[in-house]
């Protein structure tokens, strides 16, 4: 190519011997180049090269029946893309370019009227029909982008404290996240309000740290004379009863770990009988220790005790019901009591057993935590609440009843970094935007309300995942009204078994929700359908009339660089020059030799 730049161009005719140049470029081998990984080792040399002469030497390729207008742009150099993404905002179409018949315009209509002639003088062309393009080109962080969801309350089993909160195993057995098809947790749905979009129960928890009390200890589980296997608390095993009335026996929790069943029968008023264990040895830092309990209470018909004994015989006693407890949790609740033996007792020289104690009357419980070795609180997380002054703040929780509703797993305590949850509670949305760009299409045509510039009419296809380990709870369709009064479709349907697209849009079988999209305040969702079909796609088709300002922000994700493009076709930066906007873009580009006699202000705003 010769050595003319865009920025120096001092007429019209050598512009136009500019894009004669693009359009040989275009011809000489359109497989060569890669719009996602920019062309090969040798075009961008060629682009540029000249011979002795000045004439280019790319050749030209006159047998190819569709020139590859993606590579010319990808060709362009760096003065030519600052040219255009700088110099495009302040033109001025030359008088003798508008048409005769136009006597009133907008600067806008000037360019798009006189498009098609300067194009074609060009050897451009113009694009009167857009291809469908795919989402990458789509920025679905702005407002006005249409970003349909399927919104749903998730179970996941088996879910790792550590891991994401999106994160499951599929009935292949692999560990995948809901992310990949556009999974993300609930946005905060109402700003200033409490948000805390993740739930469990402490029962659900799987935690070593629940079973190691006490530590370091051992027994021959297996009769052969070797102690090689830890001691749990949480094994009835290791316990022993204090009166023929009570009783104690494994049972298995909500998380499939370990767990007793304390259970007392005849037990009267005057009267107790419990449970002891004595595998324990602990002669220092007594009163730093702490008495954790984690159970549900069955039934409770005078109080419980929990005592910590000493080597003297002393004990220090937490009493669970009645009309003076320290700890009064709601029966059938999973609950959590933790104290600071040094809170509770005024001495203690060692911690030689513990019993779990029925006194006047029946009891029975499901304890699923117990340790009395640690010295500091487990930690389930951090929710959010409001204040006395209506603001939110975050507090830490360490005794909860019921349901634990927090603001991500990643507040859980390190202490639980290696547990499970079986049965986690997400709130959580399947965005359009957030999945692969190939379940969406989008295209742009003339609108059908001449107050607008474009109609952007776009097709998304949602995969709402199955499998054994994930359930989904009040499951919903939602679209989020980012476009007042814009809309002129809005058309829903489920249970596709693969994504689809504007080509087959006249075989769907679809409803139309315009109404209730338009019926909802700007920046709210309309649930446009409940419970679609799991295991398969659900789709959303949109039209919406839309202005050059929001069709740019809609557009934005494409700029990538300086030759923008991060997949779809018709986005970012070259949208004017590619897409239905190439009319008008031919005329900014065919506008240049006129252009050329503001050299300088152009100049000026690129810093020259």
């Amino acid at each position: 190519m010769s050595d003319r730049r865009p920025i120096d161009l001092d007429g019209s005719d050598a512009f136009f011997e500019y894009v004669i140049d693009l359009r040989r470029i275009a011809s000489f081998d359109p497989n060569n180049v890669s719009r996602d990984e920019n062309a090969n080792s040798d075009f961008s040399t060629m682009a540029t090269s000249s011979d002795s002469n000045g004439e280019s030497t790319l050749g030209s390729n006159d047998d190819s029946e569709q020139p590859d207008y993606g590579a010319a742009l990808e060709a362009l150099d760096r003065n030519a893309i600052l040219w255009l993404e700088y110099g495009a905002p302040i033109l001025t179409l030359p008088d003798d370019l508008i048409p005769d018949d136009v006597t009133t315009m907008t600067r806008r209509g000037a360019l798009a009227a006189g498009a098609a002639g300067i194009a074609t003088a060009a050897g451009v062309g113009t694009v009167g029909a857009q291809e469908a393009n795919d989402g990458s080109a789509l920025n679905f962080d702005v407002d006005v982008t249409p970003n349909p969801r399927a919104a749903a309350g998730l179970s996941i089993a088996e879910a790792g404290v550590e891991g994401s909160a999106l994160e499951y195993v599929d009935d292949n057995g692999d560990e995948v996240s809901l992310s990949a098809v556009g999974g993300r947790i609930e946005e905060r749905p109402t700003e200033g309000d409490p948000h805390n979009p993740i739930s469990f129960s402490a029962n659900e928890l799987t935690a070593p740290e629940f079973e190691a009390f006490p530590r370091g200890e051992t027994y021959d589980e297996s009769g052969d004379g070797d102690a090689e296997t830890d001691v749990s608390a949480l094994d009835a095993t290791h316990w022993s009863t204090t009166a023929a009335e009570a009783s104690v026996s494994n049972y298995t929790p909500a998380s499939g770990g370990k767990g007793i069943n304390f259970s007392t029968s005849g037990v009267a008023s005057g009267s107790e009988a419990g449970i002891r264990f004595e595998d324990v040895e602990t002669s220092s830092g007594e009163l730093r220790k702490w008495l954790q309990v984690g159970m549900t209470v069955v039934s409770n018909a005078g109080t419980m005790e929990f005592r910590v004994e000493d080597a003297t015989g002393s004990t220090t006693t937490v009493v669970v019901g009645g009309s003076s407890p320290d700890w009064d949790p709601a029966t059938g609740e999973p609950s959590v009591f933790q104290v600071q033996l040094g809170d509770v007792a005024s001495s203690i020289d060692t911690i030689a057993a513990l019993e779990v104690v029925a006194v006047d009357g029946d009891a029975e419980a499901d304890i699923f935590a117990l340790n009395l070795d640690r010295e500091s609180a487990w930690t389930f997380g951090e929710r959010e609440v409001t204040n006395s002054d209506d603001e939110l703040e975050t507090e830490q929780i360490e005794e909860p009843t019921g349901s634990i509703s927090i603001t991500s797993t990643e507040t859980i305590g390190e202490e639980f970094s290696d547990g499970m949850i079986d049965g986690l509670s997400v709130d959580a949305e399947i965005t359009a935007g957030g999945g692969p760009a190939s379940d969406i299409e989008y295209e742009l045509t003339e609108p059908g309300n001449p107050a607008y510039d474009q109609r952007l009419t776009m097709i998304a296809s949602i995969e709402i995942p199955t499998a054994f380990a994930l359930s989904y709870e009040s499951l919903s369709l939602e679209v989020e009204n980012r476009l007042p009064d814009q809309y002129s479709t809005v058309e829903v349907g489920d249970g596709y078994a693969d994504p689809q697209g504007l080509d087959d849009y006249s075989d769907l079988s679809l409803s139309d929700v315009t109404t209730d999209v338009d019926g909802v305040e700007e920046g709210s969702a309309a649930t446009v359908m409940s419970d679609p079909s799991v295991g398969n796609y659900a789709v959303v088709y949109i039209e919406a009339d839309v202005t050059q300002g929001q069709l740019e922000e809609i557009e934005s994700g494409a700029v990538v660089g300086w030759l923008g493009g991060s997949g779809g076709s018709g986005g970012g930066m070259w949208s004017f020059l590619s897409g239905p906007r190439a009319i008008i873009g031919g005329a900014v580009v065919g506008a240049v030799g006129y252009i050329s006699s503001k050299a300088g202000l152009i100049s000026s705003l690129l810093g020259r």
